[in-house]
């Protein structure tokens, strides 16, 4: 993708954004805008040939049109992809707030008269982004985990009788000990992360054993969070990330970040 290009795309997924906070009905006309651009994008020769991860605010976006105006269940998979990759997006900011934040302190260290450039407020800005990388890392990982929850569900309610080889499919995907059994998601985890798996695991595990035992059961016997309740915690997942990023634009890039938002005269 050539900058302008990936400008112009990055502009028009963040007013795509503001659309799907504010009024959703806008959101059809926004998609189809956003292929267009692609679609001229990308049919030149030179940004086929560069290869760049897709804009976050586009990632975003595509996220939001999963889960509104109702979860699609049956994308799960294809959500927990999506939001992997929104995820490397805020480990880089806050590799990027650290960054900065060393930087600052390195030269007055050595008593070198060098300025990062950076204000008070911008260093208690960036703080807050390294400070708040542990405990939003795990609220993504809770986010995934619910997410496959719903998802199992899902598949064993959606149909009179659940198929039973694609349900074990997908349950080795989200809870096998061997890794290379799991869904690429699950597999950027820590172990001491999938072991927070652990709990959801057994409540299946113990489910299935009762329905070889006592006979089919429609309805799961497990602990399930609500949708809207897994979706309230995306959604601000979301923002708290693109709030990051925003900082960061406005700090080192403040000609980009107006240019995003259409204020660059």
């Amino acid at each position: 993708m050539t900058p302008t290009f990936r400008a112009a795309l990055r502009q028009q997924a963040h007013q795509a954004n503001l659309h799907a906070l504010g009024d959703p009905q806008h959101m059809s006309d926004d998609f189809r805008n956003i292929y267009t651009t692609l679609t001229y994008g990308l049919s030149t020769e030179e940004t086929k040939l560069i290869v760049q991860p897709p804009p976050l605010e586009l990632m975003i976006l595509v996220v939001r049109n999963m889960l509104y105006p109702e979860l699609l269940s049956a994308s799960i998979p294809d959500l927990l992809e999506v939001l992997s990759n929104v995820e490397k997006w805020r480990k880089i900011a806050n590799g990027r707030a650290g960054y900065a934040l060393a930087n600052d302190e390195y030269w007055p260290h050595y008593n070198k008269p060098y300025s990062s450039g950076l204000t008070d407020k911008d260093r208690k800005v960036l703080k807050f982004i390294v400070d708040a990388h542990e405990v939003t890392r795990t609220h993504y990982v809770e986010i995934l985990m619910q997410y496959c929850n719903l998802h199992l569900c899902h598949i064993w309610t959606s149909k009179s009788l659940v198929d039973v080889e694609y349900f074990a499919q997908v349950f080795q995907s989200y809870f096998s000990q061997d890794t290379v059994k799991l869904c690429p998601p699950l597999k950027e985890l820590t172990q001491d992360e999938l072991a927070q798996f652990t709990d959801v695991k057994k409540e299946w595990t113990e489910f299935i054993a009762e329905c070889a035992r006592s006979g089919y059961s429609t309805q799961p016997n497990v602990k399930l969070p609500s949708q809207e309740q897994v979706c309230k915690r995306t959604e601000a997942y979301l923002v708290l990330l693109q709030k990051q990023v925003d900082t960061l634009e406005r700090i080192f890039d403040e000609d980009a970040f107006e240019s995003r938002l259409g204020t660059l005269s």
